[in-house]
């Protein structure tokens, strides 16, 4: 092996952990960043303060202790899931390492990975726009630990939903970092695509412009007297959302249809293929000649050529009931097909009391609103606070824009700035997902609903600053935007998960020092089994759906907990109180166990221009940075809406003081 030195990284569980595979890998001689090494062998750490030097002698078979990361009792006597661990790292100086999982409850969690076109926004937005019983507590005893991650690969049972849950992923491939993305169109063909299998939604956002309607019904009944087509000249500057408007006229108009003659079909074989209108339910078809809006591609000749096609079809008995309509963009292409027009068929073609129509969109008063509505209907119910943009700043957005899609653009330019600018703060520290999980006495889940937005259990700001008149969050609401932005980045949510869970996780994922202080509360005996559901209810969980990138579903509106779960909850809640590490521990052994998670860590810090401890640290492969979970455990009087936006608030606000954006 020459002067290479060995590293040999024997993964193991000791006592009642079972053994797994052992790996060895030979590295370079010279000094090793331990926890980078880690990264390469298929480790994963989350501890970027402790490192390890290695002595290169072959002779050396010294061995020190992997470091035990120690968690301690919170001295300030805070809120149950507020209380303080601190992970303390140490120096290490080996050849040959033994990384094992530790036995003793208090030591972190260390496990390897398993192997494994061409018009904007226009009359937009407007407001019209199985058993949940548990075992008698006399019947249940906790069971081991988690097991090692390659047999929890092979002996996990396959969920009933994989196929479903494979489907959704295929689709949604970028969901993984769907917190950084927003939806906000300036084109009507984006708006189209993204709405196509949801009308509705495209009906929600989309608001009348009175005056553009009331002239295409007079121009309907001007062609129903007079039994034939007609055809328009759509004046409009660039984003005023023309092709919005003659899309969407059917929203408004019943019997009309609209359809598209794209730029690169030819009008007079495209109006030789149409039908005749037959049906009695459709009175009027809008053809749009799409794509053809300024001069740079267009002779005057084939301009005429193309008039005389519409001229005669629109005369024609298989045009009656037609409208064909040429949007255009410039003054000069207007003008020459206005008098192109008047050559070839005068008023006939034309009309008498206007050559064109001019179309200015939706008015500027309405800018804001449209905006609003469309990003909270393309994008799970957010609002401009949840991308950090405030009411005032939207206000002072709309004068710098003459038409909507320009404003949607120069928003969407905003909301990327405020992405970037934190993002930016949070490069030189870690990029991470911020979860609040509650658990409380009365399950609260209609609060828990309350306060969250869309299928993914975002946390809805605006909701949480309203719930609450606590002077903390009194001064957070003066920078809404900025709770706002970082909530978005940090794609926090709220997670409720029923106390009958809890407990059966609990019970199962006991370590040892957790079994003796369940022991003394009365919550077990020394001679009987786990909870056997505990895999089941956990999958079944909203928190299992999020680590999923599942929708939470309908969830168990109305369920309540037997009163004998809620007397052992209660004890549960006792331990708890100066030992929620322990309790926090139980549900990080068991996303662990359910493959949920890669690894966990109880009490990590992030550490910032001040420091904040995490009750978990999961890491996931379906996410490239880790989840940072804050569990909120609460009795029977501590789960109200206020309390719970109160406790969501306070977690933004630290780390938000800790990354530098809040004061």
């Amino acid at each position: 092996m020459g002067k290479k030195a060995h590293l040999i990284i024997d993964i193991f569980k000791r006592d009642k952990f079972k053994m797994g595979k052992s790996k060895k890998h030979i590295i370079p001689e010279g000094q090793l960043n331990f926890f980078e090494e880690l990264e390469k062998l298929g480790l994963s750490t989350s501890n970027s303060n402790s490192s390890i030097s290695t002595n290169t002698s072959e002779k050396s078979e010294k061995k020190e202790d992997t470091c035990n990361l120690i968690s301690k009792n919170s001295p300030d006597g805070s809120s149950v899931s507020e209380s303080n661990f601190s992970p303390e790292p140490c120096q290490i100086n080996l050849e040959k390492v033994d990384l094992s999982i530790p036995n003793s409850d208090t030591e972190s969690q260390l496990l390897t990975k398993p192997e494994n076109q061409e018009d904007s926004l226009c009359n937009l937005i407007s407001k019209n726009s199985s058993d949940n019983s548990l075992e008698s507590e006399s019947n249940l005893s906790p069971e081991s630990c988690p097991k090692n991650a390659e047999e929890a690969k092979s002996s996990t049972p396959k969920s009933d939903t994989q196929s479903e849950l494979s489907a959704f992923l295929d689709e949604n491939k970028s969901d993984n970092n769907s917190n950084l993305e927003v939806f906000v169109p300036d084109r009507f063909e984006s708006l189209e695509i993204r709405t196509e299998k949801k009308k509705d939604d495209l009906k929600t956002i989309i608001v009348e412009v009175k005056d553009a309607l009331a002239k295409l019904k007079n121009t309907y009944t001007h062609m129903k007297t007079a039994g034939r087509g007609a055809f328009w000249i759509l004046r409009g500057d660039s984003g005023s959302g023309k092709s919005t408007f003659l899309h969407t006229a059917n929203f408004f108009i019943s019997e009309v249809e609209t359809i598209s003659l794209q730029e690169d079909e030819s009008i007079s074989s495209f109006l030789k293929k149409l039908d005749s209108i037959k049906s009695e339910s459709l009175k009027m078809r809008i053809v749009v000649i799409e794509n053809r809006e300024a001069l740079t591609d267009y002779s005057e000749p084939e301009l005429e050529k193309d008039l005389h096609s519409i001229n005669r079809f629109i005369r024609s008995k298989k045009g009656v009931g037609y409208l064909l309509v040429w949007p255009c963009n410039c003054d000069n292409l207007e003008t020459i097909l206005i008098n192109l027009s008047k050559k070839i068929g005068a008023a006939a073609l034309l009309g008498i009391e206007q050559s064109s129509y001019r179309f200015t969109g939706p008015l500027k008063r309405q800018y804001m609103q449209i905006a609003a509505q469309t990003i909270e209907t393309l994008n799970e119910g957010a609002t401009l606070i949840d991308f950090g943009v405030s009411e005032q700043r939207a206000k002072d957005l709309v004068e710098q824009v003459p038409t909507i899609g320009d404003y949607m653009i120069l928003l969407l330019q905003e909301i990327t700035k405020n992405q970037s600018n934190l993002l930016e703060k949070l490069s030189s520290r870690e990029t991470f997902k911020m979860w609040i999980v509650v658990v409380g006495a009365t399950d609260p889940e209609y609060e828990v609903a309350a306060l969250t937005r869309g299928s993914l259990s975002q946390a809805d700001i605006t909701k949480l600053l309203s719930s609450t008149e606590a002077n903390v969050v009194k001064k957070l609401k003066e920078k809404s935007e900025k709770i706002g932005i970082l909530g978005t980045v940090l794609d926090s949510k709220i997670i409720y998960i029923p106390i009958t869970t809890a407990l059966s996780l609990a019970r199962k994922y006991a370590d040892d020092n957790l079994k003796a202080k369940m022991k003394k509360v009365n919550m077990q005996s020394s001679n009987v089994s786990a909870d056997k559901q505990a895999e089941e209810r956990l999958m079944k969980s909203e928190l299992a759906k999020a680590f999923q990138l599942r929708p939470r579903g309908l969830g168990q509106r109305g369920y309540k907990s037997q009163e004998s779960n809620k007397r052992a909850f209660e004890k549960l809640l006792e331990i708890a109180k100066n030992n929620d590490h322990l309790v926090n521990k139980t549900i990080g052994a068991a996303l662990l166990d359910c493959k949920l998670v890669h690894y966990f860590q109880i009490e990590d810090s992030f550490n910032g221009k001040i420091e904040v401890k995490s009750d978990l640290l999961c890491r996931s492969e379906n996410f490239p940075e880790p989840v940072r979970l804050e569990i909120m455990w609460r009795g029977e009087k501590g789960a109200s809406c206020a309390q719970i936006a109160n406790y969501v608030l306070k977690k933004l606000h630290n780390y938000g003081k800790a990354i530098g954006l809040l004061d």
